[in-house]
């Protein structure tokens, strides 16, 4: 009798963790299909899907939704709505869900308010994306910090240049490496 006890309390708790999971990460036939939908280019069932995944409570679909409406796919491009579920699948902190979407959630950021003229909380998504990984925010960062006419600038600073340029670079992003050369970086100023 007690040997079945312990089983029954074994096999709730397995039970239990196994839903949180599956809540946590989304995994889902529902979630499978808009994937495949989004992977094979059907983006307006794919942002149907992912709309419907997002009422049903699923942490992912908020990225997917932000990239619908950042870039017009499936749905007619609107920078406000891809902003608000960016900031709903960055907000979740969820920590399961991939690296890369929270390094690319928040490059999409950058870049869109860049085109709105928020520089400083373009730079600040721009530098939240480059810690997660993310090469292509790594070089923008880093030649945001060569001079006042790049993109997503906000001060001078060889050193933070220097940092963010050689760490794109050992990614090889051979610009990075360039930009590096042309700009004598690699040379420390006295």
């Amino acid at each position: 009798m007690k040997n079945i006890r312990k089983k029954i309390i074994i096999i709730t708790i397995l039970l239990g963790c196994l839903s949180f999971q599956i809540s946590q990460a989304c995994i889902s036939t529902e979630y499978n299909r808009a994937y495949s939908k989004f992977q094979h280019s059907d983006y307006i069932s794919s942002a149907k899907a992912f709309a419907n995944l997002y009422e049903n409570g699923c942490p992912t679909s908020p990225y997917f939704l932000g990239i619908h409406y950042a870039y017009g796919l499936g749905v007619k491009k609107n920078t406000d709505m891809a902003i608000k579920y960016f900031d709903i699948f960055l907000a979740k902190k969820n920590h399961k869900q991939p690296r890369r979407y929270r390094a690319n959630a928040s490059l999409a950021l950058a870049i869109i308010y860049n085109s709105k003229g928020d520089t400083e909380k373009a730079h600040k998504y721009l530098e939240q994306s480059a810690k997660a990984d993310n090469t292509e925010a790594m070089f923008f960062l880093g030649r945001s910090y060569i001079d006042k006419d790049q993109p997503y600038y906000v001060e001078t600073n060889r050193k933070e240049a220097f940092l963010w340029l050689n760490k794109a670079a050992s990614y090889g992003n051979v610009k990075a490496m360039k930009l590096i050369y042309e700009n004598s970086l690699y040379i420390k100023k006295t």
